[in-house]
C-alpha cells in the first residue's frame, strides 16, 4: 500500500512539473490580453471579458516607489531652457 501512495505522488509530482511551464504561459497571456484591452478598440469578446475582470493585488502605481521617485523628482532643480 505504502508503495502505491509513494508511486502516485511520484507521479502526481511529475506531472505538476511538466504542467508548471503551460500554467506561467496561461498566466502571461491572459496579462497581455488585459493590457491589449485597455489599447485596442476591444471589439473581440475576449478582450472585453478580461478588461472587466479584477486583477489581483495592489493597483498599479500603489506601490512606495512611486512616493520615493515622486520624492526625488521634486528635490532635483529644472534645468535651464537653454541646455
Amino acid at each position: 500500500m505504502n508503495d502505491f501512495l509513494d508511486e502516485k505522488r511520484q507521479e502526481i509530482a511529475k506531472r505538476l512539473k511538466e504542467l508548471q511551464p503551460l500554467v506561467d504561459e496561461f498566466r502571461r497571456l491572459e496579462a497581455a490580453v488585459a493590457a491589449l484591452a485597455g489599447l485596442g478598440s476591444g471589439s473581440s469578446p475576449a478582450a472585453a471579458s478580461s478588461a472587466t475582470r479584477r486583477r489581483r493585488g495592489r493597483p498599479p502605481g500603489s506601490g512606495s516607489k512611486r512616493a520615493v521617485t515622486a520624492t526625488k523628482t521634486a528635490a532635483k532643480p529644472a534645468a535651464p531652457a537653454g541646455k
